[in-house]
């Protein structure tokens, strides 16, 4: 076996794809590992680390005159799925491709225009993810090699912990969740694609972390997800939420409620308020009639637009979102709290309900 850099700018100034070859079969590259450049139905974002037309032009090339020039039948392996922000809205969730089905179908390299391309890439650029500019002064600076092992920490220490401010990061599934979790805790499954990622846009960027984790030992790669985005963990509850529970401390719960639950409360006299936490676009394809919007990562800066006085509904498009942004709202004093699941906007429409459009 083979590997050989190339040299692909365009995401980041330094960005490497790598050429893999087995030798004993053939001399020519069977796939390549192409990191932030070229994903599944999707191009790399180009802003990230430089001005965008600089790094649209610099991806153009590394896309028309470096990878799609390799045979056809050599396979795509990205460094990214669908969700996360260094991709657009293409991104797919499939995990390899190859060249030539990419040239043939992936809307990002159909234009071999260069200022067009250029053009239409910096017109369809997402909001930042949160920490940017934490995450380039690290990834800049002195090389850090060693994340640090998150310390075990008894139900006391955790509790004295957070008195001082560090805020507990509940890792486990969102029903789990719901169900009990410590008091004032986030709920952000690290199993779901984007766990670091939703994190950072809801703590502020110096917290400290506590993590809990579903089993002993996951806890350490949710400490380094967190790590990746500039979030520091000081340490994780051993035991998890069954130690906590063993001590007969006290535990919080989110009502967990389906979408026909939902229309049923919509229909009473003291209905909820519907919050729907998904993005813009998502917002203005369609939502729930009477809803109001305010994307899950913009909910800490937006609190004092919501009653405390009426019930709180928090919706999205599959109920992780809305999870994240029910235990925002708990957390922060809002009494009456609940998490629609089961497929949320897109089920209630599929259920044959009307949807508002902007």
């Amino acid at each position: 076996m083979t590997i050989e850099a190339a040299h692909t700018p365009g995401h980041r100034p330094e960005h490497t794809a790598f050429l893999l070859r087995d030798r004993r079969r053939s001399e020519e590259p069977w796939a390549v590992l192409t990191g932030d450049s070229l994903f599944v139905g999707e191009a790399a974002r180009p802003d990230l680390a430089v001005e965008p037309r600089e790094g649209a032009g610099d991806l153009f090339a590394s896309l028309h005159e470096k990878l799609l020039a390799l045979p056809g039948e050599v396979e795509v392996w990205p460094g990214h799925l669908g969700g996360s922000m260094c991709g657009g809205s293409s991104l797919d969730h499939k995990s390899s491709s190859t060249i030539g089905f990419e040239r043939d179908h992936n809307p990002a390299l159909a234009i071999d225009d260069r200022g067009e391309f250029v053009e239409k890439a910096v017109a369809t650029l997402a909001e930042k993810p949160p920490n940017l500019e934490r995450i380039v002064a690290l990834n800049t600076g002195a090389l850090v090699s060693e994340l640090g092992t998150p310390a075990p920490l008894t139900p006391h220490e955790v509790e004295v912990a957070i008195a001082e401010g560090v805020l507990v990061v509940d890792a486990r599934t969102f029903d789990q969740f719901d169900e009990a979790h410590v008091p004032g805790s986030i709920s952000a499954s690290a199993h779901d694609t984007g766990f670091a990622t939703k994190v950072a846009k809801v703590v502020p960027a110096d917290s400290e972390l506590i993590v809990i984790a579903a089993s002993d030992g996951y806890e350490r790669e949710a400490a380094e997800m967190l790590a990746s985005v500039g979030l520091r963990t000081r340490g994780y509850l051993e035991g998890g939420l069954t130690a906590w529970r063993a001590e007969e401390r006290p535990v919080e719960r989110i009502e967990l409620i389906d979408v026909s639950e939902l229309a049923d409360r919509l229909s009473d006299g003291a209905a909820p308020l519907v919050l729907d936490v998904r993005d813009d676009d998502e917002w203005e394809h369609g939502h729930v009639p009477g809803s109001v919007h305010i994307p899950y990562g913009e909910l800490p800066g937006h609190l004092d637009e919501l009653p405390r006085d009426r019930a709180i509904a928090a919706i999205c498009s599959g109920g992780k979102r809305s999870g994240l942004a029910a235990s925002v709202l708990q957390r922060e004093g809002f009494e009456s709290v609940a998490h629609v699941t089961g497929g949320g906007v897109g089920t209630w429409e599929r259920q044959g309900r009307p949807l508002e459009r902007d």
